[in-house]
């Protein structure tokens, strides 16, 4: 079984696709696609290197070591990945910068994070999601603030954010030679798991361009179709975020519609069900909004990278530091466990083991 049917039958068909859109991504032959957030195969390519090699593919079986559902088999990539795992002290924070401030959901420091880290040159580009039309998200690579302002607050729908990362020639000729990113748990752990690849078999991949992860606290995404449900103008919303009462929809007018959490359930995807990381742990800094004040983001910084670039932050006055409260923490540990519990469960559902 070459590695795109293993993906067909582990993966895919299983409907536990994150559709990140890493598979795609690392095809050295750009055999996979993303269409309709699933990855599928070009058919015609796959005909020409069946006639030509009797393969269905090169064998490579990168997509399949790279994807976040697949469970690494090999050593060597389990012990990188242990290396790329970190823990870390929760903090509050919020921006200092007013433009950040009137666009942000809650503390705005990711997009902080991401204007410091073009302004000095650190990056070239910043692959973040802004919304199209249909308030689906779209991935892009942002390379100035407009950019950055555009893209800010939360996505709850999913974005296949490797997709920049397919054309790795057509990036750097547009002079994007480094990289930072933004993604759920599941999306960072792609990345880690592809950048083990490189770092012991030092192949290339587009990934090696990619020199700073922020992950998002997350609970679960949500299918496209919740917004194909709900009878809303589209044109019209500012705004979406997820609360104790449901998923709030803000509307440019000002009015707010809210999807219930009972509602909301049906729509969870399916491949949530099974993913044990609520925190984000294999960023070099990891931001949600769970056991913050309102107006705050709790903040998680976990490689030396990520601590350095979190004290310049402070140093210069960009964002506001404080400390978690008890009551913050045990929030945090209370739905980290949870979260945990439910993969398990699910996991051992799938596996016939209950």
């Amino acid at each position: 079984m070459n590695g795109y049917d293993q993906l067909l039958k582990e993966v895919i068909d299983a409907d536990i696709c994150v559709s990140c859109g890493n598979c795609a991504a690392v095809c050295p032959l750009q055999y996979i696609s993303i269409v309709d957030n699933k990855p599928v195969q070009d058919t015609q390519k796959r005909s020409e290197i069946e006639s030509r090699s009797g393969l269905a593919c090169n064998d490579c079986n990168i997509c399949v070591m790279s994807c976040p559902r697949i469970e690494p088999s090999y050593f060597w990539q389990k012990k990188e990945l242990e290396r790329a795992k970190y823990d870390g002290k929760p903090k509050a924070a919020r921006t200092t910068y007013q433009p950040i401030k009137d666009v942000c959901q809650d503390g705005g420091v990711v997009t902080t994070i991401f204007k410091y880290l073009l302004d000095n040159n650190l990056v070239d580009g910043v692959v973040v999601s802004q919304y199209n039309e249909n308030c689906a998200p779209v991935p892009v690579v942002a390379a100035t603030e407009e950019d950055l302002l555009s893209a800010a607050g939360s996505r709850y729908t999913v974005s296949s954010i490797y997709s920049p990362l397919t054309d790795l020639k057509k990036l750097k000729d547009k002079g994007y030679e480094r990289l930072a990113i933004v993604g759920t748990p599941c999306q960072i752990y792609a990345l880690r798991k592809t950048q083990a690849i490189y770092n012991r078999r030092n192949m290339l991949i587009p990934h090696n361009i990619i020199t700073f992860a922020v992950g998002l606290f997350c609970k679960g995404q949500f299918d496209d179709q919740i917004l194909q449900s709900i009878d809303i103008d589209k044109a019209g919303v500012a705004g979406f975020d997820v609360k104790k009462e449901g998923m709030i929809i803000s509307f440019k007018d000002g009015k707010k519609k809210i999807i219930t959490h009972e509602e909301l359930d049906k729509y969870t995807r399916a491949g949530c069900s099974v993913c044990p990381d609520f925190t984000s742990v294999y960023a070099d800094i990891s931001v949600g909004s769970e056991g913050s004040p309102k107006g705050w983001s709790t903040v998680i910084t976990r490689t030396e990278k990520g601590r350095q670039l979190y004290q310049k932050l402070i140093d210069k006055e960009l964002i506001e530091s404080a400390e978690v409260d008890e009551k913050g923490h045990d929030s945090i540990e209370r739905t980290l466990r949870q979260k945990e519990e439910r993969s398990r469960v699910n996991i051992e559902k799938r596996l016939g083991l209950t």
